[in-house]
């Protein structure tokens, strides 16, 4: 066999060591990135789960997968009147607060932000036995914040 360089073994196991280091950076980056993009739209939760089992992704990407789900459609009373007597800044500063209202209650209850006012609920992995009273607990902490 033949004799061992110290000097060249050390490097190459430093070498190793870094590029392991980078690859753990570069996916610790590509899945902040990820989730980044995601949480927008479907709930940090879910997003978290997603990203740390990826085969779910798979699942819940599949059409032929049938489950209960509830829209809840959620709407500002008095809007159009409303929004005819402020100014443009007023309006966009109180639909801004209303869809974030919308979204940190959606998430709260692990919803999907579709478009706003729309959220859609899907039986989360680990929910109560009766879904719709899980969702209606949502719908009235919205109600409850808008009072």
């Amino acid at each position: 066999s033949k004799p061992i360089n110290r000097e060249e073994l050390m490097a190459r196991v430093r070498s190793l060591l870094r590029y392991q280091h980078a690859r753990a950076q570069l996916e610790d980056a590509h899945k902040e990135q990820l989730r980044d993009m995601f949480k927008r739209y479907i709930s940090p939760k879910w997003v978290d789960e997603i990203l740390e089992n990826p085969e779910k992704a798979e699942i819940l990407a599949d059409q032929q997968n049938r489950q209960e789900a509830v829209i809840l459609f959620a709407d500002l009373r008095g809007f159009t009147s409303m929004s005819e007597k402020l100014r443009p800044k007023q309006v966009v500063a109180l639909l801004n607060e209303f869809f974030t209202m919308l979204t940190d209650v959606g998430y709260h209850y692990d919803g999907t932000i579709t478009m706003p006012p729309f959220v859609l609920f899907t039986r989360p992995p680990r929910c109560c036995k009766n879904f719709v009273i899980y969702i209606r607990l949502g719908e009235k902490s919205m109600m409850f914040k808008l009072a």
